[in-house]
């Protein structure tokens, strides 16, 4: 079932990063979720440093911006570990 969750999710992650839909013809609520996603800026960057020849210095704001999203993760993953740990008296 895991596999079958990553394939389906992949697919979304793709259609809302802008990658095979214009950024411009999406609602502003499919906009904001897709920014949550490693994804949507990985995709972004990865284009334009292959495809549109920029610089790592270009690329600078989706570098930050998963780098943002990498530490709100952890600190969620902690959390609910934390959580889970005092519900479990350990």
């Amino acid at each position: 079932s895991a596999i079958v969750f990553v394939v389906w999710s992949s697919m979304i992650a793709v259609l809302v990063s802008g990658f095979s839909w214009p950024v411009e013809s999406m609602p502003l609520w499919v906009r904001a979720v897709s920014m949550l996603l490693p994804s949507t800026w990985g995709i972004s960057g990865g284009l334009r440093l292959t495809q549109m020849g920029a610089s790592l210095s270009q690329v600078q704001d989706e570098w930050i911006f998963m780098w943002g999203l990498s530490a709100l993760y952890f600190a969620l993953a902690w959390l609910c570990i934390r959580f889970v740990h005092r519900r479990n008296g350990d």
